[in-house]
């Protein structure tokens, strides 16, 4: 019985077609892969925000009075609003984050923890909205959040000296919010050219002259600050008057 095998030409030729298939289908299944991790990272960000408006939802109290506040994943995690991927003696975790007490959730793209990414929370007319951001993104590309109440921001905005507080036309008719935006004051300019409150009260602390600065980037909107007023004669109701005649869609 005559057998023959493949010879050494048939078999070079299967072996290159076979590395072509290869060289082919790898970089496929890579790409494939790199995909629906991109794609999956993408879904767990979606949780992220889905389960943030529930955590605003059932916690009113977070926002202190401010109209936006900003919330981390491990912050999520830690109050059972998201379930952690992996466990905090994970190795993965213990190296990507130190605050993975609760647990940590995987970036499926890179293998890092996203524990450190956070979101911003704003009130809306009805409901919240909230934008979700890595812990690596420039601070220049994300929209600042000022804490406290508006009227915490605008007398910060007096006592730091950006506002110019004026009671009065008169040239050292200054004023300024007290402690913890509790009443105004008038005050007067010490040798260095700081305010310094006094223990007489005024009704209102107005930004003065044509001040060219008095604007306060506040819920979306760029707004030029009137002053702050007492309201009814009780320190703790201040109110801040703002107005817009510009739509602002971003700074």
């Amino acid at each position: 019985m005559n057998k023959k095998g493949f010879t050494l030409t048939e078999i070079m030729a299967v072996i290159a077609i076979i590395a072509i298939i290869v060289l082919i289908a790898v970089p496929s299944i890579l790409a494939i892969n790199k995909n629906m991790n991109k794609r999956t990272y993408e879904r767990k960000k979606e949780t992220v925000v889905a389960a943030a408006e529930i955590y605003a939802i059932n916690n009113p109290n977070i926002f202190n009075n401010s109209n936006e506040v900003k919330v981390y994943v491990r912050d999520l995690i830690a109050s059972g609003f998201l379930s952690s991927d992996i466990d905090n003696n994970d190795s993965n975790c213990i190296a990507n984050d130190a605050n993975g007490n609760n647990g940590c959730i995987i970036n499926p793209v890179d293998k890092t923890s996203m524990n450190s990414d956070y979101v911003i929370i704003k009130k809306e007319s009805v409901g919240v909205d909230v934008e979700y951001y890595t812990s690596s993104e420039s601070s220049e590309n994300q929209e600042t959040v000022i804490s406290g109440t508006l009227v915490e921001q605008v007398c910060s905005k007096f006592k730091d000296g950006s506002f110019a507080g004026k009671f009065g036309n008169g040239a050292n008719d200054y004023c300024m919010c007290g402690n913890n935006a509790k009443g105004l004051y008038k005050a007067y300019k010490d040798a260095n050219g700081n305010l310094i409150a006094t223990t007489n009260s005024v009704d209102a602390c107005i930004i003065s002259g044509d001040a060219v600065n008095n604007y306060l980037w506040h819920d979306s909107v760029m707004w030029r600050v009137m002053g702050v007023y007492n309201l009814y004669n009780n320190p703790n109701k201040l109110v801040a008057k703002m107005i817009t005649d510009d739509i602002v869609d971003n700074k």
